[in-house]
């Protein structure tokens, strides 16, 4: 397991110290079996055994102090809310020791804390109360508190007529004027309206710079964008902790090799002629990397004027098999990965808003009824900013191709590469038999290609597209400007 943090314990920027904490809950039996069992002690003059319990977590520790964020991933029933509420201190914990400094504002369970016959109004008033603030300063925030949760009329309603995502709008109206210095976050964000998702997401970003954010999310991709480190539970043990990229990365290995299993063992036995199939030997291709990967490598910016702001340029760090960190149920195995320009060339450069093609070369080791080849880009960050996979047009195309052991096979992307703004941005691909919904990964390949933007006119924006033009016009009338 990755190391927890480390700091000097009379370190006075430090907010949350958990040390060893375990929560137990006791399993309660039948009145008749424990009755039963104390009775037959009695006669065979034994000890009675101690209940059986149910260790929900056990000996987690970390520290975090201002301006730290920890997301909190693993399945369902691993113990992430129980953390949580130990933390928010709605639990106690059976063992260890947790110490908190400042304001904690929570959203874990969908309405926990409000009182059901009270409207919105009121429940916002007893929050406030509930987290120390006097009933002028409650009214004070009122305002603000009833335009950030924006659902009207319903504000002076009983929140028993609510819907979840209004619960979480007048949630998060509370917290965002709360002036908390440790905000607590559980899956609030699954439920609700994109547009108020947005506005809770640049809170929670701008509370990131001076506070303390724990952060519970089912989406990898939300932990590595909204948090520096994460913490990986499983079993209620801490599984792994460190970087968020690195954390959420062997979570979803994790995951994806316990799905193939699941896949696999609710798959009848292969039929007799897949059986008999498998047990030929495979012959495998001689030759797998394209002859591309020999050739030179074209800079795509030659065509462009040297020096120009309008440039963006974006270095190529090619694939390498031997240095490819991967995982998978390996029935087939990613053999190539390149970016290439129109002509079939492989690139070392390429200008955002070029045509190129993404090419994958697999080597199938055993029968792949329903190949699917996907990919992703991701951003410095870990946020997945685009990519696709041959599903959907293979199932227009009606030519999904099965794979016999020992064939190659290969797909292609056709696309205009997106400009990037500054910075570094890695390429993931995947090979996979099955749907979207129910398949076996064969090899996930986490960081196959890498780019490096160097320069860009984008400065705002995830990724931008090309413009085939922009005008600005002034004038008098509608004919003027069109």
């Amino acid at each position: 397991m990755t190391q927890p943090f480390h700091m000097t314990p009379s370190h006075s920027d430090i907010h949350v110290r958990v040390e060893d904490i375990s929560k137990l809950y006791p399993i309660h039996q039948s009145a008749a079996h424990v009755l039963g069992r104390r009775v037959g002690s009695l006669f065979r003059q034994t000890t009675p055994k101690k209940n059986t319990v149910h260790r929900a977590l056990e000996n987690i520790s970390f520290e975090l102090q201002r301006g730290d964020s920890l997301g909190i991933v693993g399945r369902n029933g691993s113990g992430k809310s129980t953390l949580l509420q130990m933390i928010a201190g709605t639990l106690s914990p059976s063992s260890g020791s947790l110490s908190t400094l400042g304001r904690i504002a929570a959203i874990l369970e969908l309405g926990a804390g409000f009182h059901p016959d009270f409207t919105g109004r009121e429940n916002a008033v007893l929050q406030l109360a509930i987290l120390g603030f006097s009933a002028d300063q409650a009214a004070e925030r009122m305002e603000a508190v009833e335009a950030f949760a924006d659902i009207g009329k319903f504000f002076e309603e009983p929140i028993k007529t609510y819907s979840s995502g209004m619960l979480v709008r007048l949630a998060f109206g509370v917290i965002a004027h709360s002036e908390p210095d440790i905000l607590i976050v559980d899956e609030a964000l699954a439920v609700g309206d994109a547009l108020f998702v947005q506005k809770c997401l640049r809170f929670i970003e701008a509370f990131r710079k001076d506070g303390i954010l724990l952060f519970v999310s089912h989406s990898t991709s939300a932990v590595r964008t909204h948090c520096d480190r994460a913490l990986w539970i499983h079993s209620g043990q801490a599984h792994m902790m460190g970087p968020s990229n690195q954390v959420t990365e062997a979570y979803i290995e994790a995951f994806f090799n316990e799905n193939n299993k699941q896949v696999e063992a609710s798959i009848d036995a292969l039929s007799d002629a897949d059986s008999e199939e498998q047990k030929k030997p495979v012959k495998l291709p001689t030759t797998v990397i394209p002859a591309s990967r020999n050739s030179p490598r074209i800079d795509m910016r030659r065509a462009f004027i040297n020096g120009s702001n309008l440039r963006n340029d974006l270095k190529v760090i090619p694939f390498d098999r031997e240095e490819a960190q991967s995982f998978g149920n390996r029935g087939a195995r990613i053999e190539d990965v390149d970016l290439l320009n129109e002509k079939g060339q492989a690139l070392s450069h390429c200008v955002g808003g070029e045509r190129v093609c993404l090419r994958v070369v697999v080597t199938c080791y055993r029968l792949l009824k329903s190949p699917i080849v996907g990919f992703f880009v991701r951003n410095s960050v870990g946020l997945e900013i685009f990519g696709d996979n041959t599903f959907l047009s293979s199932q227009m195309d009606g030519k999904s191709p099965s794979v016999q052991p020992g064939q190659l096979l290969s797909a292609r992307f056709d696309f205009e590469m997106p400009i990037l703004p500054e910075g570094n941005y890695t390429m993931t691909i995947s090979i996979a038999d099955g749907d979207e919904h129910t398949h076996i990964q064969h090899e996930w390949i986490h960081d196959a290609i890498a780019f490096e933007s160097l320069s860009s006119s984008v400065c705002t924006c995830l990724v931008g597209i090309p413009m085939e033009k922009i005008v600005l016009k002034t004038g008098h009338n509608i004919e003027d400007v069109e």
